[in-house]
C-alpha cells in the first residue's frame, strides 16, 4: 500500500506518494493566500502511470482542503481537467 506525506516549507508545499521507500509520484502546490492554494504541478513516475495514482494525490489535495476550509485553483493541466470535468469537487475548487 502506498504511503502519501505531506511537507511544507514557506509558502511551497507537496504531497508525496512512496511505496516501499520508492517514489511513485508527487503534487506541488503554493499558497495563493491563507485560505486558497494553487496546484501546479502533478507527476507520476513512467512505470507507475495509469494506475490512478495523480487522483489518489488530487483527492488527498481536495480532503485537506475541505477538512480545513481552504480553496484550490489549479495551473496544473491534470488537476484543472479533473476539476472543471467533474460536479464533485466544486466545493473546494475555485476556477482561476
Amino acid at each position: 500500500m502506498a504511503n502519501i506525506e505531506r511537507t511544507e516549507r514557506e509558502q511551497n508545499g507537496r504531497w508525496t506518494m512512496s511505496q516501499d521507500g520508492k517514489e511513485i509520484g508527487h503534487m506541488q502546490y503554493r499558497w495563493l493566500n491563507k485560505s486558497k492554494f494553487d496546484i501546479f504541478s502533478t507527476v507520476v513516475e513512467k512505470e507507475f502511470e495509469g494506475q490512478g495514482h495523480a487522483t489518489e494525490l488530487l483527492n488527498i489535495a481536495v480532503k485537506y482542503a475541505r477538512d480545513n476550509q481552504k480553496k484550490i485553483s489549479a495551473t496544473c493541466s491534470f488537476a484543472k481537467d479533473v476539476f472543471e470535468g467533474s460536479a464533485q469537487y466544486n466545493d473546494a475548487y475555485e476556477k482561476n
